[in-house]
């Protein structure tokens, strides 16, 4: 989901991707859809203030220059749900940001997360240039973005995890207010697939003695089931949950205010997925040697660990082998290939397997 925030010379489709239409397959908004070559398009110009999709056929860049979008500009919204843009040059905290619809709003989704006044679960906390969110009103309303900035912000990231990646985005969606038991921790991340496919992730939060988290999972087609795994942080193992969802796009489940969750538990009688990757150095930092956890996933797999500095400069080799399914132990005591001491600081221990590249910092100490 995306947004402009500079008014090109043209506001016209053909003219904004211009230098990427090759890649395109189709932009859709709620005012219509863009097919290239399609002369039965509904969907001809971008409007200021809203948000759409675009569907590529590969990863590419676009480029949009022009006047900034006057930030005084009114954008006129709907009861229910409403696909913004978001105008404003840098990123901004969404209660500030939305104050001009206070009191008005029961939700904003993107595809960082999930936003609701007053809700320690909420997922989504930051607005950024370029994205495109839902926001669901009780009653119609004009958006006025709050400007100057209050605050300096930083662009949130989309989260993403190791097996799937980034969830697959849909032009519809809908969010969950889940919770879990003790067999999860705070900082583990929920995923949420649909025949295998990721469609929302989010990580855990612990408030007043609940663990739980608001998730947007991506779907425009009612009936699909949802399926729910949850992937530990530390050890990135996988375990599944229960019970099952069925999509209804555009449905809020749960209600914060009055206690309502959907509750998801452990399914019983499985033995969780091992994700090859790093898992933790100990000691870090360390003098003299350290241990460096992995796991190695379901099957036999050539896995490659080695050390570099922070100008990108390998300092040496500490595996290069087929290792079996489970988790191995790596002992580096801070010597270079020729068997040399390194330097005080700080170096990257990166892992190559045959689908993932992973690093994480270790810390030689004198």
């Amino acid at each position: 989901m995306v947004s402009l925030n500079v008014h090109p010379p043209s506001m016209a489709i053909t003219d904004i991707f211009a230098g990427i239409m090759a890649y395109i397959e189709m932009i859709k908004a709620p005012e219509g859809v863009f097919i290239p070559g399609n002369p039965y398009s509904t969907l001809t110009q971008l409007t200021e203030g809203k948000g759409f999709f675009i569907k590529v056929t590969s990863p590419c860049v676009l480029s949009v220059t022009g006047i900034p979008v006057d930030l005084a500009t009114p954008i006129y919204l709907s009861a229910g749900w409403n696909l913004i843009g978001y105008i404003l040059p840098n990123p901004m905290n969404i209660s500030s940001a939305l104050i001009s619809l206070a009191g008005n709003y029961i939700q904003v989704k993107g595809v960082e997360g999930v936003f609701e006044p007053n809700n320690p679960f909420s997922t989504l906390s930051v607005l950024s240039p370029g994205r495109a969110y839902w926001i669901k009103l009780i009653n119609p309303g004009i958006l006025f973005y709050a400007y100057p900035l209050k605050e300096e912000q930083a662009p949130q990231n989309i989260l993403s995890c190791a097996k799937w990646g980034t969830p697959i985005q849909k032009t519809n969606s809908q969010t969950v207010l889940c919770s879990l038991g003790n067999f999860a921790s705070a900082g583990d991340q929920l995923a949420a697939l649909v025949n295998g496919e990721l469609r929302g992730l989010a990580a855990l939060i612990s408030n007043n003695g609940i663990l739980g988290t608001y998730i947007n999972i991506f779907t425009d087609s009612p009936g699909e089931i949802i399926e729910f795994q949850l992937i530990k942080k530390n050890s990135q193992e996988i375990i599944q949950l229960q019970p099952n969802l069925i999509s209804e796009p555009g449905e809020i489940t749960g209600d914060y205010s009055n206690g309502i969750y959907y509750p998801l538990t452990q399914a019983p009688n499985q033995t969780p997925e091992i994700v090859t990757g790093l898992v933790s150095a100990y000691p870090n930092p360390f003098s003299a040697s350290t241990s460096i956890t992995l796991n190695v996933g379901k099957e036999k797999q050539p896995i490659q660990i080695e050390i570099y500095n922070l100008r990108g400069q390998k300092i040496t080799t500490l595996l290069q082998d087929e290792l079996e399914s489970g988790q191995h132990n790596i002992l580096w005591n801070g010597t270079d290939e020729k068997g040399r001491r390194v330097a005080s600081g700080v170096y990257l221990c990166k892992m190559h397997s045959k689908d993932r590249t992973q690093s994480i910092k270790l810390m030689v100490l004198k």
